[in-house]
């Protein structure tokens, strides 16, 4: 594990948008390049003030500053999980302890979402639900147009929710940077330049309807007789289950992805860097543990100040 190496490590296209943000505070604008030139200009012919000095300053420190210093800490911190994974094997991040549980009903209702998409456009699709993958990104497209991926013309990526209320909060918003993003390394793996992103507002699974009613019935119904106040309780839980009501034109949000060679070459930029930065990480991983473990010896523990319960 002590000689691994990142310098052709492949990042995964759902996460791009991590690899790829700056921390503003530490990159310049247009307007402070601009004015950066005067400032140094101004300088050499005349001099600066001390206010102007101090701009000077705090501009021109920014402008020295490194791609590892523009790196945001949710960079760092995500380039550090995938250090762990690559050191120590595969890890599953528990947000709020939700994640398995998100995972499962995403793959769970998925085939609802396809099925709904298919309905909507009115015409078949294909799961591509393999990696693909080049030199610098690796991903797994949901469908396209086409049963080969080679001869599809629309990529389209697959967002499914089960709850209604966070479905309508993205109607008239813009795409969001991540998915945008995700669009983009895929368009450079495989080198098409149109995709869509399609959110679909999908039922719960059966299992999972019967499951909440055989909860509610345990909680409203302790002796197994089925009252009226379950009944109608139950029926606006089904009714925020299901959503068959709905049109299905009111049931799907699409954005249309064009490719971007800017963004792309952006990424691919990001990547080498992050490359560079976890060769980095790794020596010092390997110096610190190695120094701590050479010194254990070394450490001067004094009994007096454990508890009697510690002791042996």
């Amino acid at each position: 594990m002590d000689n691994l190496d990142f310098s052709n490590l492949r990042f995964n296209c759902t996460n791009l948008l991590k690899i790829s943000r700056q921390n503003k505070k530490k990159v310049l604008s247009d307007e402070q390049i601009n004015r950066l030139a005067e400032l140094k200009l101004k300088e050499s012919r005349h001099g600066l003030n001390k206010t102007e000095q101090k701009s000077y300053d705090i501009l021109k420190r920014k402008f020295e500053f490194t791609d590892f210093d523009k790196m945001l800490n949710g960079t760092v911190s995500y380039l550090k999980y995938l250090y762990l994974v690559k050191r120590y094997g595969s890890f599953f991040r528990m947000y709020g302890g939700t994640g398995v549980t998100q995972m499962v009903q995403g793959v769970k209702s998925e085939p609802k979402s396809i099925e709904l998409l298919q309905k909507y456009f009115d015409r078949p699709f294909y799961k591509h639900k393999y990696k693909v993958k080049n030199d610098k990104f690796v991903g797994k497209m949901d469908i396209a147009d086409s049963a080969e991926l080679e001869s599809a013309s629309v990529l389209i990526d697959v967002k499914t929710t089960n709850d209604i209320f966070v479905f309508n909060n993205r109607v008239g918003e813009d795409l969001l940077e991540q998915y945008e993003y995700q669009m983009q390394g895929y368009f450079d793996i495989t080198g098409k330049d149109r995709g869509l992103v399609c959110f679909c507002l999908t039922d719960f699974t059966n299992q999972e309807i019967e499951l909440q009613k055989h909860r509610m019935i345990e909680k409203l119904c302790p002796d197994g007789i089925i009252t009226d106040y379950f009944t109608n309780a139950w029926d606006k839980v089904y009714a925020s289950m299901t959503f068959k009501r709905i049109p299905i034109r009111e049931r799907v949000i699409t954005y249309e992805v064009r490719c971007d060679p800017d963004i792309i070459s952006d990424l691919r930029e990001k990547a080498d860097i992050c490359r560079e930065w976890l060769n980095n990480f790794h020596e010092i991983h390997t110096k610190f543990f190695g120094d701590q473990w050479l010194q254990k010896d070394y450490f001067e523990y004094n009994p007096s100040n454990v508890g009697k319960g510690n002791c042996q």
